[in-house]
């Protein structure tokens, strides 16, 4: 069948006929199926997508390493060339950029990283939430299976709490502090604070419900004795209820957040401090582009990270991290290259001297 094949075979129904983010949950599915935790399975699928951009990353720091070489070189050059047009800008700059061009220079490599970062974070961020309603409602429809099986079984009630906590945790095992990872990672709030959504682990009726209307994945109905039966609610928290009352208030204590937005800011930090210079012209310069990305994409990434689930905060804090490992272990190679690179131009330059 092979890996596509077999990936798609633990696929639901519900992800045909999206296929923008039926790939992302073919795959979640396929590793979820072999680890078991959803907290785990996004930091190896983050791994996986880190491993697929490394080489189009190594590129583009090769490239604005180089461009920061190039404007070293042509610096002198460039200077001259100013005086030559006598403040014509326009002249300038189509001077300039000849020049540049002959010279190898990439204009286009200095943003490619940060396009690709934001195009795949608002990828796994649209496919995740649409991945995590159907989670919801299959362990729901999981627990519903499970339920009816006993109220056929004629099982007491106690057992039926019991093993509908039990089957819960299996289907949705806690990821070390976090008790359901398809929350976010933040504590009990009383007061003003009780607007922050996820102060219990186990999502209420409406906020379920208000999920579930955008999915096309059915929840299914409860089996009990007709004098007794109720739709809805009532169905609800008869299944959830007595997990919610295990898992007691609080999903987490904020870690994740406080790390995404600590190693997003860690990683920009260093990864600026290393690209080097693009151009020492202002319609180039991305200084202060650069600068404002610094503070305002980890701030960002602190607001999804408090408002949505723990696994798009593993996706941020893991992505980050490798973010920050790569950036080094891609400075340490491009400047062998570079040092390379800068041999051979200035051998060049002897050689047309001569």
């Amino acid at each position: 069948m092979g890996f596509v094949g077999y990936a798609f075979a633990f696929a639901p129904q519900p992800l045909d006929g999206l296929p923008y983010w039926g790939w992302l949950g073919a795959i979640l599915n396929f590793i979820n199926g072999l680890i078991g935790n959803a907290g785990w399975t996004m930091v190896i699928f983050t791994i996986l997508l880190k491993l697929v951009t490394l080489p189009l990353d190594f590129v583009s720091r090769y490239k604005m390493k180089k461009n920061s070489m190039i404007m070293v070189d042509l610096k002198e050059q460039l200077e001259k060339l100013e005086k030559q047009c006598k403040g014509d800008k326009q002249l300038y700059n189509q001077r300039m950029y000849a020049l540049l061009k002959k010279e190898g220079y990439s204009a286009g490599g200095a943003c490619l990283p940060t396009i690709v970062t934001l195009v795949l974070f608002f990828f796994v961020f649209s496919g995740l939430n649409q991945y995590a309603t159907y989670r919801n409602a299959h362990t729901y429809n999981e627990l519903v299976i499970e339920y009816n099986q006993m109220v056929t079984d004629e099982v007491d009630e106690e057992e039926i709490e019991k093993r509908l906590i039990e089957r819960y945790n299996e289907l949705n095992p806690s990821w070390f502090w976090v008790k359901n990872p398809w929350r976010p990672d933040i504590a009990y709030a009383e007061g003003f604070f009780n607007f922050i959504a996820g102060i219990n682990p186990i999502p209420t009726y409406e906020e379920f419900t208000h999920t579930e209307r955008k999915s096309n994945y059915g929840v299914g109905a409860i089996q009990i004795p007709a004098t007794d039966y109720n739709t809805g609610k009532d169905d609800y928290e008869r299944i959830m209820g007595p997990i919610r009352e295990s898992k007691g208030q609080g999903n987490g204590y904020y870690i994740l957040i406080v790390m995404a937005v600590g190693i997003s800011f860690l990683s920009q930090y260093i990864t600026q401090k290393t690209q080097g210079q693009p151009s020492a012209d202002s319609s180039m310069n991305m200084e202060s582009t650069m600068k404002f990305m610094m503070i305002f994409f980890p701030i960002m990434l602190g607001f999804f990270a408090f408002s949505y689930s723990t696994v798009f905060t593993l996706y941020i804090v893991t992505n980050s991290i490798l973010s920050l490992l790569t950036t080094l272990l891609i400075k340490y190679i491009v400047e062998k290259k570079m040092k390379q690179l800068k041999e051979q131009r200035l051998a060049a330059v002897k050689y047309r001297r001569q």
